[in-house]
């Protein structure tokens, strides 16, 4: 069964806001906030290496060869942004809208989000 949950960055405060509290063990409500001043994001249903939750606006370090895009093995460290595709209807990344697989999460770590540490998407 999949299971949904959800966070938003607050906009005006810059705090990541998670759903699940003592009193509602769903984060359903995360929804409901106004869409002006609240950015949404969903969670993957992956978790990286370390068993940390992988949601859209995510940053992950990719290592390893058990991910390919277009073609080629990485061979070193990558820095990508998990973003949804509608067009493949799942998650994947900005750059080339590679799908990820459940046997790929060993390759993954989660090292930021691009709301709370922009800076890993600068290049270098």
């Amino acid at each position: 069964m999949r299971e949904f949950k959800f966070r938003a960055w607050d906009i005006e405060n810059k705090r990541m806001i998670y759903g699940q509290t003592p009193d509602s063990p769903s984060s359903s409500w995360i929804l409901a906030l106004p869409d002006e001043g609240f950015l949404k994001m969903q969670y993957t249903e992956l978790k990286d290496k370390d068993g940390k939750e992988i949601y859209e606006g995510d940053i992950v370090s990719v290592t390893g060869n058990q991910i390919f895009e277009i073609g080629n093995f990485f061979s070193e460290r990558n820095i990508r942004l998990v973003e949804f595709n509608n067009e493949k209807a799942s998650f994947g990344w900005s750059i080339s809208g590679l799908m990820f697989c459940k046997g790929a999460q060993s390759s993954l770590e989660s090292i930021g989000n691009k709301y709370e540490n922009p800076e890993l998407l600068e290049e270098k």
